[in-house]
């Protein structure tokens, strides 16, 4: 069996389940985030959280599916086996959580329960994932969609099987993450209430862009997906559902996003592509060793580079990227790495500063120091 992926979606059963009597009181709290309770509020659900994982650590195996919907899903996907599983199967596991006070706690103790039992797991809290507004909640489904793009991504390149957990979490999030599950999930996975029979969807067999509008306007799409606006008339000609439009500047939607995380790899498997940003540079070493590149590691190499566009232009240096100084000299004429890609031979881009910092120009493509 290959290792696996698995990305839960967190709500909040796990809380609820264990404090049957607050049920009105949470359910009226659940989209709040810390600076949206009092010091009342806050002190109820603590004290409801409480209760709610040391349920959790004292209860016995087969009682685990009656406390959480997430963890009800893992029980039925390791058949009735989720305490010994850990030590059969090195899976890893993404928790998606809200950034509010009930969800951000209840995925960081689920996250606790599964390192504690020995499987490998992360709780990711999404900023704005809840309903609470319009706007913010459709900058967070973007988000998730950037997720899949990214690391879902770079974890089915490393060999990982990639599974989606849809038991747990909120419906409003579950319907967005079922239709990228469609582009970057081998399977999704499903308990309904009333059923102890694990529901199980398999990839389908659906191509993004079948009229080649993302390959068409290609370069945009790369602009619009990595955080900058542009003109809407530069873009009259991309369905407008794919994009969110303020005055005369667009940005792409949620549903641009996926589309876009789900057939950006076909193109940035031919090519190396240039550079989003005037900041950075490609020494013609680079290029060369780009150019001879496999398929698959040419697609990781192309977002890498978006990511460092992206960073140069003032962004985000990610942990996927992480831009740093080298230390002495161990590479000749470059000053900085970053990381190319991690899995196999984890190769790194060597580059310097031209122009008083004002460009990166990337020097070759190397093994790790």
């Amino acid at each position: 069996m290959p290792r696996q992926l698995i990305v839960s979606t967190v709500g909040t059963s796990l809380l609820t389940n264990a404090n049957p009597d607050l049920r009105p009181f949470l359910y009226q709290t659940a989209n709040r985030t810390e600076a949206e309770l009092d010091a009342g509020q806050r002190r109820r659900v603590d004290d409801a959280l409480a209760v709610s994982e040391q349920r959790l650590l004292d209860a016995e195996s087969d009682a685990i599916p009656g406390l959480s919907a997430e963890l009800n899903g893992l029980y039925r996907f390791y058949g009735g086996r989720l305490a010994s599983a850990a030590g059969e199967a090195p899976d890893q596991h993404m928790l998606i959580c809200t950034d509010t006070v009930q969800g951000s706690a209840i995925g960081h103790m689920i996250c606790r329960w599964l390192l504690d039992r020995g499987f490998p797991a992360e709780a990711r809290v999404v900023q704005d994932l809840s309903t609470r507004g319009l706007d913010t909640f459709r900058s967070a489904l973007s988000a998730l969609a950037r997720l899949c793009r990214d690391e879902v991504a770079d974890y089915r390149a490393a060999g990982y099987r990639i599974v989606f957990n849809l038991t747990g979490g909120f419906k409003s999030i579950n319907g967005f993450m079922q239709a990228l599950g469609m582009f970057h999930a081998d399977e999704c996975v499903y308990v309904f209430e009333t059923q102890a029979e694990l529901l199980s969807l398999p990839r389908l067999p659906i191509v993004l862009d079948p009229e080649g509008i993302v390959g068409r306007h290609l370069q945009a799409f790369r602009r619009l997906a990595y955080g900058h606006e542009l003109p809407a008339a530069d873009c009259r000609d991309i369905p407008e559902t794919l994009l969110y439009q303020v005055d005369d500047r667009v940005a792409l939607s949620e549903w641009g996003q996926a589309v876009w995380s789900g057939c950006c790899n076909r193109y940035y498997r031919d090519d190396l592509q240039p550079p989003l940003s005037p900041r950075l540079r490609f020494a013609g070493r680079f290029q060369k060793a780009a150019d001879d590149l496999p398929p698959d590691r040419l697609s990781i190499l192309n977002r890498r580079l978006d990511d460092l566009a992206t960073c140069l232009d003032g962004g985000d240096n990610p942990k996927s990227l992480s831009l740093k100084k080298l230390q002495g000299n161990p590479v000749p004429g470059s000053t900085h790495e970053f990381y190319a890609w991690s899995d196999r031979d984890a190769a790194r881009g060597f580059g310097h500063f031209e122009d008083g910092e004002a460009v990166f120009v990337v020097d070759r493509l190397g093994d790790h120091l």
